[in-house]
């Protein structure tokens, strides 16, 4: 992954609503795994507030000074943490008219064009590109070197190296010793990645819909899979058998539920006709259809032998002649014109149903999206400039949404 170093300046002005000044030290974390990044957010806090913290304090009831201005803490997560994905312009990427004919848009091109552009590898799915972006509390680390916080903590280092965690909790982290503190960085980095790439392709294997793209799909999961099966490593931080034993259990559970997706997947593979079974079948029928046309061309010169010769006769007038010769050879072209079109009105109707189809899925989407934006409006809890970046994202895919529904009007 790739670390930045202090990224913004910022000072905490208030916490859960009450007054403070506390400068914030924030580092950005980029990975390749899933284009998942996250913020290490270092501050000093009291007593009293370390042992009451809570997230949703920090994020909703907590202000900040950052860029000059007095603003909602949550604006981190739309100002620092979403920009290096430029969403407004892999938007208009995915929206270019280039890639969208009247039946069909290339999502394999946008994928190619998209990683090639911003470096963001996403998976794409037969009908859409797998992914989306959303924010979520990590892993939180308390530094108490001077042993001030209790004995809500149950240690998991050994030897008295000083790492513990929080009793009833799986994320709350507390370092007593001060030498041990970048292996417990770097651990909880890993952990933090590990577990959202388990978590994203668990999530992706539920959506993913069964087509020849899930070999690639299926390829990184099961590399990413084998990477996370441990703890991440460390110099000199060393574990207690417990945690090791809890750890690994709790670890090996989620991939296996992963692995259980994907072979789910699989034998859907097997059962249904796929874009793979459905293109063999393609190919064989246009075969048979190649096949059948040349036993009917054998049929056809094997019955024409005896009116050529007939035509040959010299028993039948030359305007008789001429007109048996014309039926004879103006058969298998009668016949190739009327397959021609039969072909051209079943494409053409096969396309009207796809759009068709295309149409009411997109009506359908549209009502989402706009029901979603309602609901995203109502939520007072949410800071309102976090609030109208939502808000803005979510019109900005209902406007993508009624342009393309537009064009397919005629088809609803």
């Amino acid at each position: 992954y790739i670390i930045i170093k202090e990224i913004v300046e910022v000072k905490l002005v208030t916490y859960n609503e009450s007054p403070c000044d506390i400068d914030m030290k924030i580092n950005y974390y980029m990975t390749e795994a899933i284009g998942y990044s996250f913020l290490d957010i270092q501050f000093d806090v009291t007593k009293e507030i370390a042992e009451t913290f809570q997230y949703p304090r920090l994020l909703f009831k907590s202000k900040m000074i950052f860029e000059g201005e007095k603003q909602d803490f949550a604006n981190i997560i739309q100002k620092v943490l979403w920009p290096a994905y430029e969403m407004d312009k892999m938007m208009d990427l995915a929206n270019d008219e280039k890639y969208v004919t009247l039946n069909k848009t290339d999502f394999q091109l946008i994928r190619q064009d998209t990683a090639e552009k911003f470096g963001l590898k996403n998976y794409y799915s037969g009908f859409a590109i797998a992914g989306g972006m959303s924010s979520a509390p990590a892993s939180l680390l308390f530094l108490d070197y001077k042993n001030e916080l209790g004995d809500k903590w149950e240690e998991i280092s050994t030897s008295g190296q000083g790492f513990y965690l929080k009793k009833d909790h799986a994320s709350i982290f507390c370092l007593k010793e001060e030498k041990y503190y970048d292996d417990v960085i770097g651990f909880i980095a890993e952990k933090e990645i590990e577990e959202r790439i388990i978590y994203s392709f668990k999530s992706m294997c539920s959506l993913w819909l069964v087509d020849l793209n899930f070999l690639e799909f299926h390829t990184d999961a099961c590399r990413y899979m084998i990477k996370a099966e441990g703890l991440p490593p460390t110099l000199d931080l060393t574990y207690s058998t417990k945690y090791i034993k809890e750890y690994l259990e709790k670890r090996r559970h989620a991939i296996s539920l992963v692995h259980k997706y994907l072979d789910e997947i699989k034998y859907a593979i097997r059962n249904l006709a796929t874009p793979g079974h459905t293109h063999d079948e393609h190919l064989l029928q246009e075969e048979t259809e190649i096949t059948n046309e040349r036993i009917l061309l054998l049929s056809f010169l094997a019955m024409s032998i005896p009116m050529l010769g007939a035509i040959f006769s010299p028993e039948f007038s030359t305007s008789t002649k001429i007109i048996s010769a014309g039926v004879l050879f103006s058969l298998p072209v009668i016949y190739l014109i009327i397959m021609r079109i039969q072909k051209q009105l079943a494409l053409k109707n096969n396309v009207k149903t796809e759009l068709k189809r295309q149409y009411n899925s997109l009506s359908k989407m549209l009502i989402k999206e706009k029901q979603f934006a309602e609901k995203i409006r109502s939520y007072d809890v949410i800071p309102e400039d976090l609030r109208e970046t939502l808000i803005a994202y979510h019109e900005r895919e209902i406007e993508n949404t009624e342009k393309r529904l537009s064009k397919l009007e005629k088809y609803k």
